[in-house]
């Protein structure tokens, strides 16, 4: 059972009327273990879309990349979030890692994208500044 609780100053309690329904069908005084994980930020992940869409649509090398999800694939690995697939005869292929909401904390999220954004402005809007590249972010969120 998956549930939804927030830290009070009175303990955890359930988030919602849904998560109230299920946290009174558990039995007092037997052992639960827990798993405590911060819910991903879903603007912050919509944020992000918006920032690819921006820098894909601004980029200054047009031959690079005329596919969209290679794009980000390619700034993600430049951001530092890949794996090293090693083949049997040597070989080695570098993948971006997956940034689903299954795969990455909020926590570790936020580290991604601020090195996201430094890549891009280093890569790809090069002499754009953080601040102009967050205001064109914003007007197209």
């Amino acid at each position: 059972m998956k549930l939804h609780l927030v830290k009070t100053e009175y303990g955890l309690i359930p988030c919602d009327d849904e998560d109230s329904i299920k946290y009174k069908r558990i039995k007092r005084n037997i052992p639960l273990e827990y798993t405590v994980t911060q819910p991903r930020n879903i603007d912050l992940h919509r944020k992000f879309f918006s920032l690819i869409s921006t820098a894909y649509k601004n980029r200054h090398e047009r031959s690079i990349h005329n596919n969209l999800e290679h794009f980000r694939e390619d700034l993600t690995i430049l951001a530092g979030h890949y794996e090293v697939r090693r083949f049997l005869d040597g070989r080695e292929e570098v993948r971006a890692k997956s940034i689903s909401f299954a795969k990455m904390e909020q926590h570790e999220f936020d580290e991604f994208y601020d090195k996201f954004v430094n890549v891009i402005l280093k890569h790809v809007l090069k002499g754009t500044s953080n601040e102009e590249l967050r205001k064109e972010i914003a007007l197209n969120y």
